[in-house]
């Protein structure tokens, strides 16, 4: 693509597409391009030679893996360097020494948030056994103990590629001392869990384990 169709593309972008920028000289750099999750957005970015990031709230989240695919097509088409080429994935989660009390812990901070915004947006408040099915097996809440989570980090990365997944754990009014220990968790067990089972995956397409925090 011509800068001057670069330029073009930042004065029109796509609906559901934000980018940000900032001027140096005469250029326009991109520095983020975030989307709703749309095939427009991913083409867009992978045009671009933009990284992306992909947030996963509720569903199967292998479900976004042909989302990815569509990005690095258009990546390929556009002639991007394959080290531009970058797909990460942000979720909520929360890792804990055992899964079912960590799921214990991690609900009613959950709940708490999705009752108070479901009921400002019209839905009903979730019930545990949704949740449930959201933190275990292809679920978008990654939250349980490391094993559990460096399992199901892997399985995703097998199916959408990404090179780097970001868990937001801190939900609620989640102790401070608890938050911490997760951090831990999830350094000192779940990464080397990963690490160690996508050994044979080229280091661009290997899943690097991030806590965000709000």
């Amino acid at each position: 693509m011509a800068a001057s169709e670069r330029r073009e593309t930042l004065q029109h972008p796509a609906k559901g597409v934000a980018l940000g920028r900032r001027q140096r000289a005469e250029h326009v750099i991109l520095d983020l391009l975030q989307t709703l999750c749309n095939p427009e957005s991913s083409v867009r970015a992978g045009l671009l030679g933009l990284p992306i990031t992909y947030a996963i709230i509720g569903g199967d989240a292998a479900r976004f893996a042909p989302l990815a695919d569509l990005y690095r097509r258009a990546a390929e088409h556009a002639h991007v360097p394959a080290q531009n080429v970058m797909v990460s994935i942000a979720n909520p989660g929360f890792v804990g020494q055992e899964s079912r009390t960590a799921r214990d812990l991690w609900y009613g901070n959950w709940y708490g948030i999705m009752s108070t915004v479901g009921a400002t947006r019209g839905w009903a408040p979730p019930s545990r056994a949704h949740f449930e099915r959201e933190a275990t097996g292809g679920g978008a809440l990654f939250v349980g103990g490391p094993e559990e989570i460096a399992e199901r980090i892997v399985a995703l990365q097998r199916s959408v590629g990404h090179m780097r997944q970001f868990l937001q754990m801190d939900i609620g009014s989640l102790p401070h001392a608890t938050f911490l220990r997760a951090i831990e968790l999830l350094g000192t067990r779940v990464k080397p869990l990963v690490d160690a089972e996508l050994g044979g995956v080229k280091r661009a397409e290997r899943a690097a384990v991030t806590a965000g925090a709000a």
